[in-house]
């Protein structure tokens, strides 16, 4: 089984644009973990995520993956069923030194918290990690239901900015041809404003009545008598109706470096997105269509920053192994951080990939 994940974190709209707002401090003044991590994710699944280890032993982030290969979705190891798992989830968990003495491992797990393509229910896959964090480097193995996984970090740090508009050209197994996609990239916002609709089932009913005429005549004696019966009958037919109701939420993104909302198309379809991009040379990018993010589609691999260039591969969950290169316009130059820097951490994050 193949689960297909639109995070809570994909509505896009009014939000986009504007400067990033946040305080940054060096990473050296807190013991590792404690920081912002740029991390690429290798295994079962493929992708890009930012994790924020808090010193209160909270986990924040937002994460986007895919898969590809040759396995169909479901695959067993010892007797336990595995799932591959496709989208994009907000992260949340917590983390611990492995021992006292041992500051440089750490243990803990993560929850990715999203909804199910299609619906408005919510979900929420974990996974259990152990590693080491030391100066500039993390390393998680992580493992669970959706199999094994490697993090690997670097501190998480603001590239040049790739606003504007990009292209991509894609290719599935058996098509007649590629296919090609024009999309613009702007900065995630700190504060986002998320528009969310929700359709509820409720009962109603309809109501139809009609009115049957008899008319005959009766003979008495010498006289006709004309008489009318009138018949009424009432149907009533239960029906299901629905409500739509819509709920503004303004959710807080912390350290939103490297970090775009997408809005795109190709042909005879239109999306919108998320990417998320890493100074590791690689980077995710989130598709999603039709009501509640039905359809997504998730690409992940090498990916220069610089140049704006990247060959991915990804499934849209029918089609596995979708090659596709994304091509950036000129790139605008833009203030890159020097040195090691992370966001100004307190607390569980509620940000939203």
């Amino acid at each position: 089984m193949r689960k297909h994940l639109n995070h809570l974190f994909l509505a896009l709209a009014s939000c986009l644009g504007g400067q990033f707002l946040f305080s940054a401090i060096v990473a050296q003044a807190a013991p590792a973990p404690i920081g912002a991590w740029d991390c690429v994710v290798s295994g079962n699944q493929q992708g890009v995520a930012h994790l924020f280890f808090n010193a209160d032993g909270t986990i924040g982030g937002r994460v986007i993956l895919t898969f590809s290969g040759k396995s169909t979705g479901v695959f067993t190891n010892n007797g336990i069923t595995l799932t591959n798992i496709f989208g994009g989830a907000r992260l949340e968990g917590r983390w611990s030194y492995a021992s006292p003495t041992a500051t440089n491992r750490i243990v803990g797990f993560i929850n990715g918290i999203s909804g199910l393509a299609g619906t408005t229910t919510a979900v929420t896959n974990g996974i259990s990690f152990s590693g080491t964090a030391k100066g500039s480097r993390l390393t998680l193995a992580t493992s669970g239901y959706s199999g094994q996984m490697t993090f690997r970090g670097i501190p998480l740090q603001e590239t040049n900015r790739l606003t504007g508009t990009s292209y991509g050209t894609g290719l599935k197994q058996g098509a007649p041809g590629p296919f090609t996609e024009v999309f613009d990239l702007a900065p995630a916002t700190d504060l986002e404003s998320v528009t969310t609709s929700f359709r509820t089932t409720m009962d109603c009913w309809s109501t139809n009545i009609t009115v049957d005429t008899d008319f005959h005549s009766v003979t008495n004696f010498d006289s006709i008598i004309n008489i009318t019966n009138y018949s009424t009958h009432i149907i009533v037919t239960q029906q299901d109706c629905f409500v739509t109701n819509t709920v503004a939420t303004t959710l807080f993104n912390q350290f939103p470096a490297n970090y775009y909302a997408v809005v795109g198309g190709g042909p005879a379809y239109e999306y919108t997105g998320r990417m998320l991009v890493s100074r590791q040379n690689y980077a995710a990018f989130y598709q999603a269509r039709g009501e509640n993010d039905r359809f997504i589609t998730v690409y992940a691999g090498p990916f220069n920053p610089s140049t704006g260039r990247g060959t991915l591969l990804g499934t849209d969950g029918v089609v596995r192994n979708i090659k596709y290169n994304i091509y950036h316009g000129p790139v605008p130059s833009g203030p890159a951080t020097s040195g090691s820097v992370s966001g100004t951490i307190s607390g569980s994050t509620i940000s939203r990939p």
